[in-house]
């Protein structure tokens, strides 16, 4: 049986100062996660529509497994954390 990889999304927008931190702790967690994760990141001035479908009010937002998991930035621990839940 193959496993899933779990989907992490991170909604960013132009002039989010606190964007660039959030990427840089997944970045650092997705190499602690090698195959088992699928990164994307969205500029939603760009995708409004995710906003929309998961209610974001502020960026940077992580949604995992198409579930609005974090609004703002979340510390390497707790997204790791996150991570390990879904497995």
């Amino acid at each position: 049986m193959v496993k899933k990889k779990i989907r992490v999304e991170l909604l960013t927008a132009p002039g989010c100062s606190k964007c660039a931190k959030a990427k840089e702790n997944i970045k650092s967690i997705l190499n602690r996660f090698k195959d088992k994760v699928n990164y994307t990141e969205i500029d939603v001035s760009k995708n409004p529509k995710k906003l929309l479908k998961f209610g974001v009010m502020m960026t940077p937002a992580i949604i995992i497994n198409n579930k609005l998991e974090f609004e703002g930035t979340p510390s390497e621990r707790e997204l790791e954390e996150k991570l390990k839940e879904k497995k």
